[in-house]
């Protein structure tokens, strides 16, 4: 099996190049995709050091689906069976990544449309068989080049949230898996975290909080995701609803809470609209 990795990047920081690098050495080529509108020089001088990553950037952001449907053809044009698929922010150590591979290398493939792993072991509890799963973020999966033809690209309409639960779903019903190996942990920030005192016992606890621009997109995006897909399994609708629900935080405790609540309305409007893509504000 013929591997390659991609990662998106946006205005990546300074721990970017140490990420890529340690999943680097174990696949052929890295495809870093810079989605920034004004990528570093600095930051494109010190990729140079990692001797398999191939950069690309056009002075636009094209969100993660456009990005992700253009590397998959290229990788397969290439000849790669598989591509791991990786955030800026996300990193394995030399061992995990190994272990992954070789679970990987163990498991029938010829179903499985994407491996994943556990992003969040404090809410997925480690084990150490294979799990079937019905979906999973973009950042540390494996996605499998063939079966990518047949399943078809990733939706350009959400721009970048929920672009990996929706190929995930599809993939799903049309009778392929998504396996998950939980013994496998992925270093990887979602959000940033801020302790917000809780209105029922006014105990100090951890918020996931997001930009007002990702507000937005979560919103219009899962909204498209339960209208335009009635046919969404029970537990996929409880998943996007339980993401919905979670933005109660982002009002309640953003430093820009006002932008937030804008973020939010416009994000109901323009899916009452049918705008999809990339916001223009």
């Amino acid at each position: 099996m013929k591997i390659a990795a991609t990662v998106i990047l946006y205005y990546p920081e300074k721990n970017t190049i140490q990420n890529i690098g340690s999943y680097s050495p174990f696949v052929d080529t890295v495809y870093v995709i810079d989605n920034s509108e004004n990528p570093s020089k600095e930051f494109q001088q010190e990729l140079t050091n990692i001797s398999n990553a191939v950069y690309f950037h056009d002075n636009e952001n094209k969100g993660i689906a456009k990005r992700l449907n253009d590397i998959c053809e290229k990788s397969r044009a290439e000849g790669f069976d598989w591509i791991l698929t990786m955030d800026q922010d996300s990193s394995f150590s030399d061992e995990v990544f190994e272990k992954y591979l070789e679970h990987f290398k163990k498991y029938p493939k010829e179903e499985v449309a994407v491996f994943a792993v556990n992003y969040l072991p404090k809410m997925f509890p480690v084990v150490h068989v294979p799990v079937e799963v019905l979906s999973t973020i973009t950042s540390g999966s494996l996605v499998n080049l063939s079966l990518n033809k047949v399943i078809g690209k990733y939706n350009e309409d959400l721009f970048i949230d929920l672009v990996d639960a929706e190929y995930c779903y599809r993939a799903v019903g049309l009778g392929y898996k998504i396996i998950a190996f939980r013994d496998i942990i992925l270093n990887h920030s979602i959000g940033y975290i801020k302790y917000g005192r809780s209105l029922k016992n006014f105990k100090l606890t951890p918020r996931v909080l997001h930009s007002p621009i990702r507000i937005y997109y979560i919103i219009r995006n899962s909204l498209y995701m339960l209208y335009k897909f009635p046919n969404l399994p029970q537990q996929a609708r409880g998943e996007i609803k339980k993401t919905m629900s979670l933005l109660k935080n982002n009002i309640l405790y953003h430093k820009e809470r006002s932008k937030v609540i804008k973020s939010v309305i416009q994000g109901y409007v323009d899916f009452k609209r049918n705008r999809m893509g990339k916001h223009v504000s």
